[in-house]
């Protein structure tokens, strides 16, 4: 039979993994929905400043794609 104090540590420290998983799961998801926002801004603003077509999304993606991003 394990210690009562050594068992409400394990809880305790299970609980604590769990809250900053969640806090680190939400703090990237943030982040990326910044980047997303800017990186789509970006691209729009590109797009309008030098009159690419549509084909120009198309192209964007697929050079990203040959990088591995």
């Amino acid at each position: 039979m394990l210690d009562k104090n050594y068992s409400q540590l394990i809880n305790e420290i299970k609980s604590e993994i769990k809250q900053y998983r969640v806090k680190s799961m939400s703090y990237v998801n943030k982040q990326l929905i910044k980047f997303y926002f800017e990186f789509g801004r970006k691209i729009s603003i590109k797009q309008k400043e030098f009159n690419w077509g549509e084909g120009f999304i198309k192209n964007l993606a697929e050079d990203l794609k040959k990088e591995g991003i």
